[in-house]
């Protein structure tokens, strides 16, 4: 009888803490997840708040997954021409000759870039661990190479066929083919980074920008960087590529100051003033 009774009390306690469970549910309403956009297959998910874009503009995307992001209608679709194995990256570039492609592979020393031609067709080999600046007229490239303490730039055609090419000492990286010339960063035997403008026809020097100087950006007819000798609040200097120094081109720390912009590292009025903050 006592047994009986017992039992009797287990199971009105249970039928208690259920109900208690059921009258004492969570009162926070959480909202389902969002459905998941459609992703062609092989790219990422595109992921945090939407909003589209104005018609016509589109974004490249480079790394692991290339693609292009329409933004008027969220649409991605892969780079054409590019084939990329599992674990490799690409740097993506579109140029008037087409799209050039440098693949990354963690488990190799150098980079392949490739050129895909605009007008269609199989990949054109450029070269290994090289660096690639299109021609300022036209659809030609320069294409340079490291090797032994020298470079080589070779111009080629739009259809990536070599037509030239000039050799120079230490490690050269053209940066891009301005007006005044082909603006580069050049390293010789003291480890010293130069900026220089040469012949883009003989590699020739034609100016010295900076000896030194932390390279920010390059513009078509003018360039950014921050002098060697700065300590603390550094200024950016802008200097034209085919004249001197612009005095009213500086800038207090990544703030513009007096008439000058940054945007294409072009100073609205060169020579004319100069301002710090």
């Amino acid at each position: 009888m006592r047994q009986r009774g017992s039992v009797i009390v287990l199971v009105a306690a249970a039928v208690l803490l259920f109900g208690y469970v059921a009258t004492h549910r969570d009162p926070v309403h959480r909202p389902d997840p969002p459905p998941a956009a459609a992703t062609p297959p092989g790219l990422p998910r595109v992921v945090g708040e939407r909003a589209f874009g104005p018609p016509g503009l589109k974004l490249l995307v480079t790394g692991q997954h290339p693609q292009i992001i329409d933004t008027s209608t969220g649409r991605v679709s892969p780079v054409p021409g590019v084939t990329l194995s599992d674990g490799e990256r690409a740097a993506v570039e579109i140029v008037p000759a087409g799209t050039v492609v440098t693949e990354i592979a963690p488990s190799a020393s150098r980079t392949r870039t490739t050129l895909v031609p605009a007008r269609g067709g199989r990949p054109v080999l450029l070269g290994y661990s090289v660096v690639v600046v299109p021609a300022r007229h036209g659809a030609g490239l320069y294409v340079s190479s490291h090797d032994s303490g020298r470079t080589k730039v070779t111009i080629t055609t739009a259809a990536a066929v070599a037509r030239s090419s000039w050799t120079v000492g230490g490690t050269v990286t053209p940066l891009r083919d301005t007006a005044a010339g082909l603006v580069v960063q050049q390293i010789g035997d003291r480890g010293v980074a130069e900026l220089r403008v040469l012949d883009p026809r003989s590699g020739a020097t034609r100016r010295v920008l900076s000896v030194g100087g932390i390279l920010v950006s390059v513009g078509p007819d003018s360039v950014a960087y921050v002098p060697p000798d700065c300590h603390g609040d550094c200024p950016l200097s802008v200097t034209g590529s085919g004249s001197g120094p612009a005095p009213g081109a500086r800038w207090r720390a990544g703030r513009p100051t007096g008439r000058t912009r940054c945007g294409c590292c072009r100073p609205s009025r060169p020579g004319t003033s100069r301002s710090r903050r």
